[in-house]
């Protein structure tokens, strides 16, 4: 079995020359937005909140982390009158959009399949709510990812977790999204063994 040994730049990159060599094209996408609907109240989280959260992205092969990428991703998200979220966002492997899930209690999962901007590359995400815990004041939310996509010979297999955790102070949330990945990437008898944390904070503000 063949390993590739080299200094991180991007693992977009990295997917890319990867597929070159399996002779399979990749897609790259980044980013998304979660929406729902919902009631107000000024003294308690429910109600719909919107902003722009600065995020941090750390890629990482082998034991080799990256340079941080800074960026921004712009976030809606609603909370019910009984506290729960409507839609929560999960950010997106290097090579895979963001998606937002309708799911919020705890066991429950959901599955997205998409492709990442060519129709040839298939992406499946499975989340599954692992803990959570809703107040009037805040949420705190941790979801298990499973990742696997495929683009000719090249296939990406990977476990993942996406904590999520809001406060609210009056009119603003402060409002944090974690995803950490750990992908398996294979063409033939090539393996990359690499990882990804995305970490977004910031403050939004009640519509």
């Amino acid at each position: 079995m063949c390993r590739i040994s080299a200094t991180v730049t991007s693992l977009a990159v990295l997917s890319l020359a990867l597929a070159s060599i399996a002779g399979c094209p990749v897609a790259g996408g980044d980013n998304g937005t979660g929406d729902g609907g919902g009631g107000t109240s000024a003294s308690t989280i429910a109600g719909t909140w919107s902003g722009t959260l600065d995020c941090t992205r750390i890629e990482r092969l082998g034991e080799q982390e990256g340079t941080p990428r800074p960026g921004t991703r712009d976030v809606t998200i609603t909370f019910s009158s009984q506290f729960v979220p409507v839609g929560l966002p999960i950010w997106g492997f290097t090579q895979a959009f963001d998606q937002t899930t309708t799911k919020s209690g705890v066991g429950e999962s959901e599955t997205f399949e998409f492709g990442a901007n060519f129709p040839t590359r298939v992406v499946t995400l499975v989340v599954t709510i692992a803990e959570a815990s809703y107040s009037e004041s805040g949420a705190t939310v941790v979801m298990d990812l499973q990742y696997t996509a495929t683009s000719g010979s090249l296939t990406q297999e990977g476990t993942g977790t996406m904590t999520i955790q809001a406060a609210v102070e009056g009119d603003s949330l402060t409002f944090s999204g974690v995803a950490q990945y750990d992908v398996t990437q294979t063409a033939g008898t090539i393996v990359l063994e690499t990882g990804e944390t995305i970490s977004c904070t910031g403050t939004l503000t009640r519509q």
